[in-house]
């Protein structure tokens, strides 16, 4: 998830996706929504917020809401490790994190 584009520019953003993708990968579960760094209050990126449950944002641009029970990990680490490290924890968000993990792994 971004928090909104580079410099304010679509055009950065693109080039910067063009680079990170390889051989015609698409990048479908990237989005653009400042909502949820506001929500969960992220100051550094990359951070990664695994949530117990869904939830209901804010929509106003100053408001911010009840956010569940969730794991977070701020880093420079690889979606992988982020979801063994919250699968492997007694955290609130290790039951999805598991389920995601699984998922990976199985795309592979």
């Amino acid at each position: 998830m971004l928090r909104g584009f580079p410099g304010g520019s679509a055009k950065q953003l693109t080039k910067m996706l063009t680079a990170m993708a390889s051989d015609g990968e698409q990048l479908s579960a990237l989005g653009i929504d400042p909502r949820l760094f506001r929500a969960f209050d992220i100051k550094a990126a990359p951070s990664f917020v695994m949530a117990s449950s869904d939830f209901t944002l804010c929509d106003g641009f100053n408001c911010t809401g009840a956010v569940p029970p969730h794991d977070r990990m701020t880093g420079n680490v690889s979606v992988e490790y982020a979801l063994e490290t919250f699968a492997g924890g007694a955290g609130p968000g290790s039951r999805l994190a598991a389920l995601h993990l699984a998922r990976l792994k199985k795309e592979r």
